[in-house]
């Protein structure tokens, strides 16, 4: 997304148009837009539509600028290098969540591949939630579109009791 005055920051939201059928036992990501660093992240991502891949990384991500564009500067969730799994290519966008559950950030680029898990870059989303006031350079008007002040958001796993599916 494109600031005309400033850089640019990379996000996307998608609404989806039908419900998610409880027999996929769906579970909603919650989301953390605070200025709080994490203490170790993971993220979970389908590289070029491949099967799910969990990547886990033990160390705190480090505020950075993800340079080749004209990003915003410290906008960035900088992954050094990934304790467990990598990512590749076609992992873009993919959520990065902290020990709570909730995304905090999504995939813009990086070095990591396989055989070589360094240098991923995550746009933060306590920047994609409100740095900007046009609707389509923030985050916060469709996540809080009432402007209640809440800035963190527990995910919901709508199936609990598998019975329950018919």
């Amino acid at each position: 997304t494109k600031n005309n005055d400033n850089g640019y920051l990379d996000f996307t939201l998608l609404k989806l148009n039908t419900k998610v059928p409880l027999t996929y036992r769906p579970y909603f990501a919650g989301w953390d837009a605070r200025d709080i660093y994490p203490s170790k992240t993971v993220t979970i991502h389908h590289p070029w539509g491949d099967v799910k891949k969990i990547s886990a990384d033990y160390d705190n991500p480090v505020s950075a600028t993800y340079t080749g564009y004209e990003y915003d500067l410290f906008t960035f969730w900088h992954i050094k290098e990934w304790d467990y799994g990598t990512t590749e290519g076609g992992s873009s966008g993919s959520a990065l969540f902290n020990s709570d559950k909730r995304v905090i950030g999504t995939l813009t680029g990086g070095e990591a591949e396989c055989g070589s898990s360094v240098n991923d870059y995550y746009q933060k989303l306590l920047v994609s939630f409100d740095k900007y006031q046009a609707d389509t350079m923030q985050l916060k008007h469709w996540l809080d579109p009432d402007n209640s002040g809440v800035r963190v958001l527990d995910g919901y796993e709508p199936v609990i009791n598998t019975n329950n599916i018919t």
